[in-house]
């Protein structure tokens, strides 16, 4: 536990002390609907710094938006619910741990909860979550929701409180650790289907992914569909799609055309159908190699788990309290398969299931060869100084230096203009979070005529032989992202566009 707690405060510290790197994987974008809904109170339907409302439910921008309020104008802030997932999926896999490690291969709670803390060191100190614990986007919030919905889920169907309603069956496959009598049930249920609301209003369509998730366990894991009863999805669904109209309805009645054809034709239909058979099968690869190279090497350990689990006695797997890691494994990936993941970022969900198998695999598999748990532990810290340690001197932000560049010239506009009315040109929010930095949320492309007319500042790109009052270092300023340099331009003396 101290070493998890230890590690998490070291890669916090890295990021928010370290290199910024707001500018970068669409960061502006999303953080800027959380500046809109602050500073123009759209709640439902928020616009980005170049005028578009939001392509995603909005649900990181509400938590983001009540940090910023409590907190002050700061980037940690406007990330914290990335932190808090973070924070969230290290709970649940010790959760995980204790209900789900087999009692055969540890007997001891004390044993398996500490085996679940070096599972949540395993997910931290990979390659992958250096970065994702503090970006703003929301993905991590996706992944805190649907981990906690699938373990949950499946702690409500280990339960036997509603088997007076269901057929008996001698056959079923041991269920991970049922409470007496089940009276856990429910609360299982309700907080699984409490995190799959959140999962629909973190990233809409995925939620799916429960729904295959707790069908397939009640089948395969428990022998019957009617185990699906311990869920209580009559009142489940509902509540979930509840939790998700609170979204909906508003964001659809503010711009239904937008609604329709944007968030619903291109974001669902049009992604989902985008992929014919043949590209599928082009595309089936990058989802399980996303998978191995962020998780490395502990994917290499989770993946010799799973043999372990898969050879051996007939359906070991099915048997095992791990049958429900498995099984999201599984569903996800074969998801991913389907749906193919275009960024590695995408298969962030199977993550969290994947550390549980590692560290699985260190006391079923590796220990015989010499890496047992408390190596593994120490490997990961060394793994963790290497990261901190690349964070700082060698990733993209050490060494382009553009979010640095973004905050210096940020403080010294703030302090020239004194809260005086600026017009922003040619500046794409989505790439340099310029606007957002100095507490403007735009709402268009460019400044209009009359904004300019009204404006006493301009910022916009300088151009070759331009003197502005202020010029920045290198950011990305082009329309795509290119590197250039932008200017604060008294507004009377600024060269026509």
């Amino acid at each position: 536990m101290i070493l998890l707690i230890i590690a998490a405060l070291a890669m916090l510290a890295v990021r928010i002390c370290g290199p910024s790197d707001i500018y970068d994987e669409e960061q502006p974008r999303t953080l800027s609907y959380t500046a809109d809904m602050l500073l123009n109170g759209r709640w439902f339907l928020p616009l980005d710094g170049d005028g578009i409302p939001a392509t995603k439910p909005v649900l990181y921008n509400w938590i983001g938006a009540a940090a910023v309020s409590a907190f002050g104008w700061h980037e940690w802030a406007f990330k914290l619910p990335s932190i808090l997932s973070a924070v969230t999926i290290l709970v649940l896999l010790v959760i995980a741990a204790r209900r789900m490690i087999p009692p055969e291969m540890v007997p001891s709670i004390e044993d398996r909860t500490a085996l679940g803390f070096a599972a949540g060191l395993l997910w931290l100190c990979c390659p992958g979550q250096l970065k994702m614990i503090y970006l703003g986007r929301t993905d991590l919030l996706l992944t805190a929701c649907l981990t906690g919905a699938w373990v949950c889920g499946a702690m409500a169907l280990a339960e036997e409180g509603d088997s007076q309603n269901e057929a008996s069956h001698t056959s079923d496959p041991p269920s991970p650790q049922p409470s007496p009598e089940g009276r856990g049930s429910r609360k299982w249920a309700l907080a699984c289907w409490l995190f799959a609301g959140g999962a629909a209003l973190a990233k809409g369509t995925l939620v799916l992914l429960i729904f295959l998730f707790l069908i397939a366990s009640a089948k395969l894991l428990h022998g019957r569909f009617s185990a699906m009863r311990r869920t209580g999805w009559w009142w489940g669904v509902p509540l979930m799609l509840g939790i998700f109209l609170v979204w909906v309805a508003p964001a659809y009645l503010e711009n239904p055309e937008f609604f329709v054809k944007y968030l619903i034709g291109r974001q669902v239909v049009e992604r989902v159908g985008d992929h014919g058979f043949i590209d599928m099968i082009k595309s089936a690869w990058r989802g399980p190699f996303f998978v191995v190279t962020r998780m490395a090497p502990w994917s290499v350990i989770a993946v010799l788990g799973l043999v372990y689990l898969f050879e051996g006695a007939e359906r070991r797997w099915r048997r095992s309290a791990m049958g429900p890691v498995v099984m999201w494994v599984l569903v996800v990936t074969a998801f991913f398969i389907v749906v193919p993941a275009r960024r590695a970022d995408h298969v962030t969900p199977i993550y969290p299931a994947m550390a549980l198998l590692a560290a699985y695999g260190l006391v079923t598999v590796t220990w015989a060869w010499g890496l047992t748990v408390g190596r593994g532990v120490g490997l990961a810290m060394i793994m963790l100084g290497a990261l901190c340690v690349h964070q700082l001197t060698n990733s993209a932000a050490a060494k382009q230096r553009y979010g640095e560049n973004v905050y210096e010239f940020a403080r010294r506009a703030e302090y020239l203009t004194h809260g005086e009315a600026i017009a922003f040109v040619d500046i794409r929010a989505r790439n340099l979070p310029i606007p957002l930095l100095l507490h403007v949320a735009r709402g268009a492309d460019d400044a209009t005529p009359a904004q300019i007319a009204a404006a006493k500042w301009i910022i916009r790109p300088v151009k070759e032989g331009e003197q502005p009052v202020l010029v920045s270092g290198d950011v990305p300023s082009g329309p795509t992202g290119e590197v250039g340099r932008i200017g604060l331009f008294h507004a009377e003396r600024s060269p026509p566009r």
